[in-house]
């Protein structure tokens, strides 16, 4: 619950940002379950979309998200390791903002401990011989993917784990009463806190 008070305190902040991100992990039906994944384009400008967080662990400030290893983004990230993360809590009326840089895990072993999660319906989803983004030349049928087997590893090749560390949150709260805004950033003693103007 946010309260005017959360804004003015480093650790109560992060804890409700804590909350908001746990709870987007356990339910797909969270607002937070999904953010918009902001990254720098090959041409230099903003490219964005819509990705879906898998992973939190608070105290490392990780956030995982998984993608194909053939698509765009993966190409900018290994370009320019630089993303923002950006959320908004329906409930709470909260919008946060997250600073963070990826790691791209594909073939390796931190992929492989996020592949063994990921249910047989989403594992078709990494099966597609198309490459994410790519053009389809004409008279290309794009036929449903058959949920494999749980064993079936044919879409581990495609398979990236993107881990996101970050290091600044800026949270705001839309209220009647009046927004508030404060900016977390990390640091070797912890977060520091800087209220700003909404």
């Amino acid at each position: 619950m946010l309260t005017p008070g959360t804004f003015a305190d480093s650790a109560a902040l992060y804890a409700a940002v804590q909350r908001m991100l746990g709870q987007g992990v356990a339910s797909g039906h969270h607002s937070c379950h999904m953010a918009v994944a902001a990254t720098v384009g090959l041409d230099g400008g903003p490219k964005a979309r819509i990705i879906v967080i898998r992973q939190f662990l608070s105290e490392s400030r990780r956030i995982e998200f998984h993608t194909d290893v053939r698509s765009p983004k993966v190409t900018e990230l290994r370009r320019d390791p630089r993303i923002a993360l950006n959320f908004y809590d329906a409930e709470s009326r909260s919008q946060m903002r997250l600073a963070a840089r990826a790691t791209i895990n594909a073939g390796n072993d931190r992929a492989r401990e996020s592949w063994q999660l990921v249910p047989a319906v989403n594992r078709a989803l990494f099966m597609s011989p198309f490459q994410p983004s790519g053009e389809l030349t004409e008279g290309v049928v794009l036929d449903d993917m058959p949920i494999p087997d749980q064993t079936d590893e044919s879409g581990f090749a495609h398979f990236a784990a993107v881990v996101c560390e970050f290091d600044e949150v800026d949270v705001l709260w839309l209220r009647a009463e009046g927004h508030l805004r404060s900016r977390l950033a990390w640091s070797p003693d912890g977060w520091r806190l800087f209220r700003l103007c909404p």
